[in-house]
C-alpha cells in the first residue's frame, strides 16, 4: 500500500502540498485587524527596502520607547521638533557652493550615537530625506528602522496645502530650541 502511495503522489511531495496548503489557510483565519505595529513592521521589512509608519504610529511607538531621528538641518531642527529628538542632518549645505548636499558624516556619527539594534523613527520634514537616511542605515546593519511618512511637516500640493499632515500639522508635541545633549552639535563632539 506505501508503494501505491508513492507512485500516485510521486515521493509524498503531494501530502506535503495538503499540509503546507492546510497551513496556509488556517494563518489566514486570523484576524488581521488585530496585527500589532510591530508585526507589520517586521512583515514590511522583509518586503520593502524600508518599513514606514504613519505620524499616529510613531506617536504612539515613541512612547513604547523608540527614539526620534531628526534628519532635517540644524536650522530646521531649532524652529520645532518632535520632543526628545536627536538631530543628524542628513544634507548639510555645503559652504562652497550654498546648495545641500549629503552630510559626509551622517554614518559616523549614527554609529556613534546609537546601537545598530536601538529602535528609531526617522524623520524629516516631509518624507523624503528620512526615507533616504533610512535606506542607508538599514544598508549599515540597523534592523529597527522606521520611516514616518509624511515628516515634521507633511506633504503639501501644488498649491501649498497640506494634503497629508506630519507631525506639527497634526498638533502633536512640538519642542523650539537645540535639544542640548541631543542637538547635531553636541552629537557630533561627542562622536569623536
Amino acid at each position: 500500500m506505501t508503494s501505491n502511495l508513492y507512485t500516485k503522489h510521486g515521493t509524498g511531495l503531494g501530502w506535503l502540498l495538503v499540509l503546507v496548503v492546510c497551513f496556509c489557510i488556517a494563518g489566514c483565519s486570523v484576524n488581521q485587524s488585530k496585527v500589532s505595529v510591530r508585526e507589520a513592521e517586521t512583515t514590511e521589512s522583509a518586503l520593502n527596502p524600508i518599513a514606514t509608519v504613519s505620524p499616529e504610529q510613531a506617536r504612539s511607538l515613541l512612547k513604547e520607547g523608540y527614539i526620534y531621528l531628526d534628519v532635517r538641518t540644524t536650522k530646521e531642527f531649532l524652529k520645532g521638533h518632535p520632543p526628545n529628538a536627536y538631530n543628524i542632518p542628513f544634507f548639510i549645505v555645503d559652504k562652497d557652493t550654498g546648495k545641500m548636499k549629503t552630510n559626509p558624516d551622517f554614518s559616523r556619527i549614527v554609529n556613534a550615537t546609537f546601537r545598530r539594534n536601538k529602535r528609531i523613527i526617522v524623520g524629516c520634514r516631509s518624507g523624503k530625506r528620512s526615507a533616504m537616511a533610512t535606506k542607508a542605515m538599514g544598508e549599515q546593519g540597523y534592523t529597527n528602522t522606521l520611516d514616518m511618512m509624511y515628516g515634521f511637516r507633511g506633504v503639501a500640493n501644488a498649491e501649498g496645502k497640506i494634503i497629508n499632515p506630519g507631525w506639527s500639522a497634526l498638533q502633536f508635541p512640538v519642542k523650539e530650541g537645540n535639544g542640548y545633549s541631543r542637538s547635531y552639535e553636541t552629537l557630533c563632539r561627542l562622536a569623536k
